[in-house]
């Protein structure tokens, strides 16, 4: 699932992708999970989707050693690939810093109507926390979509957590 990255997106390069990709596998195995490791998705319906990657070697978790990052890249690519396994949209631009969300998704990237069939997406990673922490989270993540609920168009926050495995995608 993860080498799915590696192919792009309008708003993800390959290259970029597979930062993603790398970023997420080393988060995994740093948690102690295998490829093939069932990650739960909640959101309006529960949903398992396992997750594969090749093996991570010393090169890579010495390149993503440091965790913080590595978690905020891995979740990216993650949630970028639950969204499209879900609702079919695709990442289409990065936002800009200050509209309160991280990427633009859509089912196309051609500008018919500027805001037709797109969304605003939020993520959040957590290395390893607990319930209780997920859903804080995601009440802060709800909380800053809000900056830009006056373009009108909807808003998926997703929250992704490797030591459970767990992601929680929201539509706003």
């Amino acid at each position: 699932m993860l080498q799915e990255l590696e192919a792009g997106m309008p708003a993800l390069t390959p290259y970029c992708g597979g930062v993603m990709a790398e970023a997420a596998a080393v988060c995994f195995e740093d948690r102690a999970h295998a490829s093939g490791v069932i990650i739960d998705v909640r959101c309006v319906v529960s949903k398992q989707f396992a997750i594969h990657w090749p093996a991570v070697t010393d090169q890579q978790r010495r390149t993503y050693n440091d965790l913080p990052w590595a978690t905020e890249m891995g979740a990216y690519g993650v949630a970028i690939l639950i969204v499209k396994a879900v609702t079919g949209k695709k990442a289409i631009e990065r936002s800009k810093k200050g509209p309160g969300f991280d990427y633009w998704v859509g089912d196309t990237d051609e500008d018919e109507l500027i805001f037709s069939n797109k969304a605003r997406l939020e993520v959040s990673g957590i290395l390893n926390g607990t319930d209780s922490e997920i859903a804080g989270r995601l009440k802060i993540k709800n909380a800053q979509v809000q900056v830009s609920n006056h373009l009108g168009v909807p808003a998926y926050v997703a929250i992704i957590e490797f030591g459970q495995p767990k992601a929680h995608l929201e539509m706003k």
